[in-house]
């Protein structure tokens, strides 16, 4: 994973946002782990909603993240091996929590 500033993160995001980029999201935090396939619907004040195709949403807020990161799938962790080749890029983000998102941006070739 390569560090990132969060202006571009920020950027990668709204690409997501604009390009209604398929994603599979992987939050992780105190041994729990949720997974949603779907796309960044929006960007708010605090954050992003992630929706998937049947209608889950996942709101993060990211006011408070530490580490911004662009990686691909060598950094792959550990429960998303069936992802591994199918997508292009994963950005991550942190928290002092421990708390991480992972989202991968899925090959649409």
């Amino acid at each position: 994973m390569v560090a990132m500033k969060p202006v571009e993160a920020g950027l990668i995001l709204k690409k997501y946002v604009d390009e209604r980029t398929a994603i599979t999201a992987l939050y992780q935090q105190l041994g729990v782990a949720v997974k949603l396939r779907g796309r960044v619907d929006s960007l708010t004040e605090s954050g992003l909603v992630i929706k998937s195709d049947g209608g889950d949403i996942l709101e993060i807020d990211v006011r408070d993240t530490s580490y911004f990161a662009l990686g691909d799938d060598r950094d792959l962790p550990e429960g998303l091996n069936e992802v591994k080749g199918k997508y292009d890029s994963c950005l991550s983000l942190s928290w002092p929590s421990g708390a991480r998102v992972s989202l991968f941006e899925l090959v649409t070739r």
